[in-house]
């Protein structure tokens, strides 16, 4: 199988070179690797990967605890996707950030060789063959974390148990889902626990935040919140924007683009407003937060939250307004995400079909949510995810004290 694995990764790099040259993506993956130069001192240290900023919310707890509990120990984080420069100038950061090196043999060995890590921790599902063969060789043991394969995955398939070699070589699988539990090919020791992202949003949750601006927007009224929205549920929302009476409306634009939040704004004859306008505010119906890094403190102040994604790629966090007890709809692309089919168990999640009735469904949730108060069920299931997230990282801390 490492035969045929490794052909297949020499034709995805050629095939990213060629890619570049049209594919912005593409070309940024290669650039950042082009640039980078991996320079590590003689120490200890954890090597964390992940393949996307969006996974490093699920590694932030245990970069966080290694940093209180193991101070000696310095912390490596790792991305496949070209796209951390957001996260490079965190204090929450690991010590040195790099951009995994595709996985060949020799771009694997050369990078364990430079690192020597005393353990490895890999997020969700990221499983790449040569360095994980090659840690096994070295007996370096590697935790994968927060896992979730959905019943559509291959793993379930006739052909799953070829990439048993693969799972076989992590020394424990962290699974949020169960019936990976069950397949027989998987050998390595696998334990059901929740993602560690319960951790981090529940620590965003308890900090305490105001904004003067927002709260006088707000004035003791109704408020939808509309989470990283794409450009077309916001132009639903906003031309629906009759039928919500009696609420105000805030939306975090999945991307802020000046050009589109002004066509927004250019004919709504005063009703939608922007934060960096905090003058004509209190007059608006709608507020637009036109600037990053405030949505996961702003659920506070909602009755009710719509995430976006759903008709797009994919939804993005729902995490973050259920920690504020806060129940959400979503849109039909939500299957990769153990925490939809949870939290729609008790009510807290529900799905919109179509982009035509997000309007409708969220004031039919809203009137249901009033009669029913999940508030307190979806903090009770929060506390018990929460508690099996712990566990969850002292477990792996633990081993790697053991290392020491």
């Amino acid at each position: 199988m490492l035969f045929f694995y490794n052909i297949i990764i020499f034709c995805y790099g050629k095939f990213l070179k060629l890619a570049s040259l049209f594919h912005s993506k593409a070309k940024a993956w290669l650039e950042v690797r082009a640039i980078q130069k991996i320079s590590l001192p003689k120490d200890k240290y954890v090597w964390i990967h992940c393949a996307s900023v969006g996974e490093y919310e699920q590694a932030k707890p245990f970069i966080q605890s290694i940093k209180r509990q193991l101070p000696e120990i310095k912390t490596v984080l790792t991305f496949f996707s070209p796209s951390a420069e957001s996260i490079l100038n965190q204090k929450t950061a690991a010590d040195f950030i790099y951009y995994l090196p595709l996985d060949t043999q020799n771009n694997a060995l050369n990078f364990i060789n430079q690192l020597q890590p005393l353990a490895v921790i890999w997020v969700k599902y990221e499983f790449w063959f040569n360095y994980l063969n090659i840690l096994k060789s070295k007996k370096i043991p590697v935790y994968l974390v927060s896992a979730f394969f959905p019943k559509n995955h291959f793993i379930y398939s006739s052909y799953g148990k070829m990439y048993s070699q693969i799972l076989n070589s992590f020394e424990k699988i962290y699974l949020q889902n169960e019936s990976f539990l069950d397949l027989p090919h998987i050998k390595t020791q696998v334990a059901q626990s929740a993602d560690t992202r319960y951790l981090a949003v529940s620590e965003i949750a308890e900090q305490p935040y105001q904004n003067p601006s927002i709260e006088s927007f707000i004035n003791k009224e109704k408020v939808i919140i509309f989470g990283s929205a794409y450009h077309q549920e916001i132009q639903r929302v906003l031309s629906d924007l009759n039928d919500l009476i009696g609420f105000k409306i805030i939306i975090v634009p999945h991307e802020v683009i000046p050009t589109q939040i002004e066509d927004y704004c250019r004919d709504s004859d005063g009703k939608i407003g922007c934060l960096s306008q905090q003058n004509i505010l209190s007059d608006c119906k709608v507020l637009i937060i036109d600037s990053y890094g405030l949505l996961s403190k702003v659920y506070r102040y909602a009755d009710i939250v719509y995430i976006g994604g759903g008709f797009n790629k994919g939804i993005h966090n729902i995490l973050e307004p259920l920690a504020f007890g806060k129940p959400v709809l979503i849109g039909p692309k939500n299957k990769r995400f153990n925490e939809v089919l949870l939290f729609s168990q008790i009510g807290a999640v529900r799905e919109v079909s179509k982009i035509e009735e997000i309007i409708s469904s969220i004031l039919f949730f809203y009137n249901d949510t009033q009669s029913k108060r999940p508030e307190g069920q979806i903090l009770a299931t929060l506390r018990n995810q929460l508690s099996s997230a712990s566990i969850q990282v002292e477990e792996v801390l633990e081993k790697i004290k053991d290392k020491l």
